[in-house]
């Protein structure tokens, strides 16, 4: 029989057997440094050589077999420091001399420079630690930047670098070492400041500042004034007021950078009264029309004489980012014609324009149904009757009796520059006028007493047109003068002159203007 220790030595001999085979194996594996010693002297001491620290480098087998190091070296990695002072105290790799890989020991990082040897940026700035120490030479354990601080002024700004937005009003960025473009946004009524490039050195701070421009304030200025009138008559300014037509063009350029805002042009006539109108707003470099009729009392037509210059005041008020700019004045010299004056060149242009006028519809301005002189001889003239061509016949002698007369162009002759007609009052006082003059007083007086008229135009010469029961009926207005008495009767001259209107229609028909009162009144053209 085989004695019991020999059996129990052959047990301890399998045991070993397995665990040399295990240990083989994992030595193979993880490049243990096993020889035939260290099998040897396993196998003496017995499986419990297996915890043993046999480098004394503070890691027992499982832990050398752990993190991949020699049993037999305390310093795998050969880095000066022991594999379980890396693996216990430092936490460093103790197979790897340069756990961060850093280019730097872990042994020099640890006692030489006092960096993280698990961090290639100690730090934590822009810069690992070998840059700062083989490069910049700077402490690898301070935080070291390039810090660029960019401001806008006087109003916050959007702020981009190298094409990237970074913020707005004011940053504080950390840059390497470098060139680097600082461009600023736009903002509304400002200049925005010119690109920047900077160059930032190691470890410098910066500071630099986008100074904006504000925008020059608005400048208006009244660039010119312009009609195509000759000047102002009171005929032509009252179709211009009654149809809500701009009697002149004013233009205005501003001239500044900023947009003039609340703008209103007024305008006065020397005599009148002042009249504004108002724009919204004028953009920089551009320019805004305005149409503007002065306010021209009848006093001013009436003073005038038969014509005369007044001043035109114009005056622009506005305001520029919300503050009001300094008035801005022009005076404008214009032409003002008297009460009586028609100037036939405007009249002419007008009808030219609007073809529902005719330059012979501004004679109808003159008639007055309301002048009380007018209607005082009218009242007693036709007291009694309600028959339009007793009106009409009676009117006509009435006219004839209180003196009235044809007096050949007292004035300027029909058809020149400028015709002059009188008021119906100015007709009954001075007791005479021309045939425009004695066609105004004659409709005047039947438009005073409800009877429909027209003037009729042929080349120099006006005269009347009534209706009665619908039909028109024609008179020649100069025959109006005082009746002959014959055999104490009184021979009116009515019947005569309207055979004569007939006459003169009959041989004028192809060149006859027929201007209904009324219809020219509707078109604006009314005192």
């Amino acid at each position: 029989m085989i004695d019991a220790d020999i059996s129990h030595t052959i047990a301890r001999l399998a045991k070993l057997a397995v665990v040399l085979v295990v240990l083989y194996g994992a030595a193979h594996r993880l490049r243990f440094n096993f020889t035939t010693p260290a099998i040897i002297i396993i196998a003496l001491c017995g499986v419990g050589a297996v915890v043993v620290d046999f480098d004394g480098d503070g890691l027992n087998t499982p832990s050398e077999i752990q993190h991949d190091t020699s049993i037999f070296a305390s310093d795998s990695d050969s880095d000066g420091i022991p594999d379980g002072y890396e693996v216990n105290t430092l936490h460093t790799d103790p197979a790897n001399s340069d756990t961060d890989s850093d280019k730097i020991s872990d042994f020099d990082e640890v006692n030489k420079y006092k960096t993280n040897p698990l961090s290639e940026n100690s730090d934590g700035d822009l810069y690992g630690d070998y840059q700062e120490i083989f490069e910049f030479g700077t402490d690898p354990n301070y935080r070291t930047v390039s810090k660029l601080i960019v401001k806008t002024s006087p109003v916050n700004a959007d702020i981009i670098i190298d094409g990237e937005f970074q913020g707005n009003g004011q940053i504080l960025t950390e840059l390497k070492p470098g060139t680097y473009k600082v461009q600023y946004g736009n903002v509304n009524n400002y200049h925005s400041p010119q690109s920047q490039l900077v160059t930032l050195k190691f470890g410098q701070q910066m500071n630099i500042v986008g100074n904006y421009e504000s925008y020059s304030p608005s400048k208006l200025v009244i660039s010119s004034t312009v009609s195509n009138m000759s000047g102002v008559s009171p005929a032509v300014y009252s179709y211009y007021v009654n149809n809500n037509k701009q009697f002149f063009q004013v233009t205005i350029a501003n001239n500044g950078e900023s947009s003039a805002e609340n703008v209103i042009l007024s305008t006065c006539i020397e005599g009148g009264d002042w009249v504004s109108s108002s724009i919204n707003e004028i953009s920089p470099t551009k320019v805004s029309k305005i149409g503007v009729t002065p306010n021209i009392p009848k006093r001013v037509f009436e003073k005038a004489g038969k014509e005369s210059t007044k001043n035109l005041y114009l005056k622009l008020e506005y305001s520029s980012s919300g503050t009001k700019q300094p008035v801005v004045e022009s005076t404008v010299p214009l032409k003002v014609y008297g009460k009586n004056a028609l100037p036939l060149a405007d009249t002419s242009r007008l009808a030219s324009a609007n073809a529902d006028i005719s330059l012979k519809s501004f004679y109808s301005y003159y008639i007055d149904p309301h002048d009380p002189n007018v209607r005082c001889i009218t009242a007693n003239a036709t007291m009694g009757t309600d028959d339009d061509l007793e009106k009409a016949k009676l009117i006509f002698d009435a006219l004839g009796q209180y003196g009235v007369y044809y007096i050949s162009d007292p004035n300027d002759p029909l058809g020149t520059g400028i015709d002059y007609i009188q008021t119906p009052s100015e007709t009954l006082s001075f007791k005479g006028g021309d045939c425009d003059d004695l066609a105004v007083l004659y409709v005047s007086a039947l438009e005073s007493v409800g009877v429909d008229t027209a003037l009729i135009h042929i080349p120099g010469h006006v005269f009347v047109a009534f209706k009665v029961d619908g039909s028109w009926n024609l008179i020649e207005t100069t025959m109006i003068k005082t009746p002959e008495i014959t055999d104490g009767y009184e021979i009116s001259y009515f019947d005569q002159a309207t055979s004569s209107g007939y006459d003169t229609y009959t041989e004028n028909a192809n060149s006859a203007l027929i201007v209904k009162t009324e219809e020219a009144w509707e078109q604006g053209i009314t005192s």
